[in-house]
């Protein structure tokens, strides 16, 4: 799936949603998860998959790191590949440093593969996304898939699991590209489980009559505001 503003309890309990609604694998070595890039995660087998390239290199967007909110990578898909093997890399980092002791370990390690299973989803997808229209939002610790639809389309959002304030970030960066585009801001995506839908509402999106496809729209949202020339989170 930006430091905007201080931690607050609503974060803390976001972050708690996470970790409570994790399932409890086994995780296996790393060799072993990095085969699963051919299959389909298991938690995330509701989304499309993509297979084919949909053009060429002469054609790939580079859109660079200009950003009005921080230094954030702009990236098409078939530059984002390194993007994503960093990531893993901290991954692999967090499994050795920062893992907890006591009742937690088993959510850290359950995160840590939810996390690798999204990194899988997204690599995945690259192959397959339109190098004209799709964008890869990437930060150090997170990235988010953003496909050129009307709205645009949230495919893959990822951060690692000791990052603090990424995911709004990064949600603040595809909010801007979409009204940059002249999509006023708006953006769509699929919740996978009850938890996201509920760290999705949290930032303003709403859901359809189904309750799975959310949208958000800042404009509208009272949680969003304009602060000089960008739209920003929490801001009201």
């Amino acid at each position: 799936m930006v430091p905007p503003v201080t931690r607050s309890a609503t974060e803390a309990g976001t972050k708690k949603l996470f970790e409570e609604a994790l399932p409890k694998p086994v995780r296996a070595p790393r060799n072993e998860r990095r085969d699963s890039i051919s299959r389909t995660p298991h938690l995330l087998s509701g989304l499309p998959r993509r297979t084919s390239a949909s053009s060429s290199a002469s054609s790939r967007v580079r859109l660079g790191t200009a950003s009005p909110l921080d230094k954030v990578a702009y990236l098409s898909p078939a530059d984002s590949y390194d993007s994503v093997e960093n990531l893993r890399t901290q991954l692999d980092d967090l499994d050795e440093r920062a893992a907890p002791s006591g009742p937690s370990v088993q959510a850290w390690a359950d995160r840590l593969r939810y996390t690798e299973e999204l990194l899988d989803l997204i690599q995945e997808a690259l192959p397959g996304m339109d190098e004209n229209r799709d964008v890869v939002i990437s930060m150090r610790t997170g990235m988010v898939v953003l496909e050129g639809t009307s709205p645009p389309t949230i495919y893959g959002f990822v951060t690692a699991p000791d990052s603090k304030g990424v995911g709004k970030t990064l949600i603040e960066h595809a909010v801007n590209l979409s009204h940059e585009r002249a999509h006023g801001g708006r953006i769509q995506l699929t919740a996978l489980n009850g938890t996201s839908l509920q760290i999705y509402e949290h930032w303003g999106f709403e859901k359809d009559a189904q309750g799975r496809r959310m949208t958000l729209d800042p404009a509208t949202s009272s949680k969003w505001a304009r602060v000089g020339s960008a739209w920003r989170l929490g801001a009201r």
